[in-house]
């Protein structure tokens, strides 16, 4: 899988978004690199599509089909290019705030599910 964003089509990484001209028209793609080879998604016609930002970046799908944790990464991902954008400091301020909230709650989501683990008498890894 690719690094990066996830593609607006089918959620999974991409390793970029570009514009191929067909018949005089150009339409967008995003790639994916995978097994050694370069792998497309149609996003659609230039002019006509327009990216959905911040946690719509995985692509408009059913939520149940969605990677719960590819949509937190992408998430985390925005939180932090936007306040480099920003080139404030008080919005990497507010960035770094965010996170450090996220880290927490991870790490007390993660150490309850560790509870139940070593509850049900199994080790966790």
């Amino acid at each position: 899988m690719g690094e990066g964003r996830a593609c607006p089509r089918c959620g999974s990484g991409c390793i970029g978004i570009y514009v191929e001209r067909k018949r005089g028209r150009e339409y967008f793609y995003a790639a994916h690199y995978e097994g050694g080879r370069v792998r497309k998604c149609y996003l659609g016609p230039r002019g006509l599509y327009v990216h959905v930002e911040g946690l719509q970046s995985y692509g408009l799908t059913n939520l149940r089909d969605a990677d719960p944790l590819e949509v937190a990464r992408s998430a985390i991902l925005r939180i932090a290019h936007k306040a480099r954008e920003a080139g404030e400091v008080e919005e990497v301020e507010k960035a770094v705030k965010r996170l450090s909230e996220l880290e927490e709650l991870i790490r007390s989501v993660k150490e309850g599910l560790v509870e139940e683990l070593e509850g049900a008498g199994c080790a966790p890894s």
